[in-house]
């Protein structure tokens, strides 16, 4: 078991990691060092405002902060301040997070590096729906105190490793960690892209109950309603009409909003999908091309 000069020596090595994000009126928040050349991720919420964001260093020295760009439905940002030699943080994987493991939340809302100890106190094996319509790889909640201006902080387990960036936003009243899974994701696509692209095909649907041959037909148990369709759109210009029901969309599962969401997300957009669909009570497979939802 790691003792308590234990995860003070570690906490240490790795606070360097961790820095001051001003970005908002009230008490600064944190943020975590992502790659050596300056790019910084922190929580979307604590980013109030899109110019004279600052972020302050280990040694005291504070930078003027570009934002990348901000996903608030996974309720993060990404920052790049003129430095070249930070100290990135080492991210741990799904399968070395444990329900009942030590861990800290560590954060810097002023000079000093702070930290609160508890447990990991659940984790979800599955991706987990956030109320901001975002999607985490999976549920982790830590069991411990958050601190003003730990947001955008980390969950360290410990080895030293970050298990995610821990938000106090998500969920009223309960600290959450954005895993480090989802949290390299959405830095990769907001360093490349500057924002989280989302396809978009021009209708609205809801969740069905397909009838026992249709389920046998095409081996899930529900589909998707298309309630309407615009006809200027991909879904409308590829022929598909109101009443149908979506099974698949570039051969993969629609089964449920957050199926079809996923499967609209980033690098499909541009491109021309089969999309199969019952219509009259038989399978028809038809060509759309995913928009960008502006």
């Amino acid at each position: 078991m790691t003792t308590q000069n234990g995860f003070a020596d570690i906490i240490k090595s790795v606070g360097e990691s961790i820095v001051r994000v001003e970005g908002r009126r009230r008490q600064p928040a944190s943020g975590i060092v992502v790659e050596a050349e300056g790019i910084i991720v922190t929580c979307d919420h604590v980013v109030r405002r899109d110019e004279g964001v600052r972020v302050g260093l280990a040694d005291g020295i504070t930078l003027d902060a570009h934002l990348v760009g901000r996903d608030p439905s996974t309720d993060l940002a990404v920052l790049r301040i003129a430095a070249t030699d930070l100290k990135p943080a080492t991210w741990a994987t799904k399968d070395a997070v444990d329900v009942g493991a030590y861990a800290l939340a560590l954060g810097r809302p002023n000079r000093f590096v702070q930290a609160s100890l508890g447990i990991v106190s659940a984790k979800s094996v599955t991706p987990f729906q956030v109320p901001g319509g975002g999607k985490f790889e999976y549920f982790l909640r830590p069991d411990l105190v958050m601190y003003p201006g730990f947001s955008g902080g980390a969950l360290m387990l410990s080895d030293g490793e970050f298990a995610g960036v821990n938000t106090s936003a998500m969920m009223q009243g309960e600290a959450l960690t954005i895993p480090s899974e989802t949290v390299l994701e959405v830095v990769k696509l907001l360093v490349r892209d500057g924002q989280i692209k989302r396809g978009f095909l021009g209708i609205s649907a809801q969740v069905v109950r397909l009838s026992e041959a249709n389920a046998q037909a095409s081996q899930q148990e529900t589909g998707l309603l298309i309630i309407s369709v615009d006809p200027a759109v991909g879904a409308g210009k590829g022929g598909m009409f109101q009443g149908d029901v979506m099974l698949k969309l570039d051969g993969q599962p629609t089964r449920s909003m957050e199926e079809l969401r996923d499967v609209l997300m980033g690098n499909r957009i541009g491109q021309v999908v089969e999309v199969v669909v019952i219509r009259g009570g038989e399978q028809v497979t038809l060509s759309v091309e995913i928009s960008e939802r502006e």
